[in-house]
């Protein structure tokens, strides 16, 4: 695997709240999707992982476009 510019695995890395989540108490986090790979209601935490993405997703893009609109 090779990591170029901020995207690792087709994921840009500073869209993905895991990596935020991550940095700031990385035992927690895997506390946490360890619980929630144990639980094996998998679909749950796909959905929740989603929902994350999208909402960063949208921020970012609201940002990028708020950007265009002041130039």
């Amino acid at each position: 695997m090779s990591t170029t510019a901020g995207v690792w695995n087709g994921v840009a890395l500073e869209t993905d709240p895991r990596i935020g989540e991550f940095q700031a108490d990385p035992a927690a986090y895997m506390e946490q999707r360890a619980g929630a790979w144990r639980s094996g209601d998998l679909a749950q935490e796909q959905a929740r992982i989603l929902k994350q993405k999208n909402q960063s997703l949208r921020l970012t893009l609201k940002t990028f476009l708020g950007l265009l609109r002041g130039k």
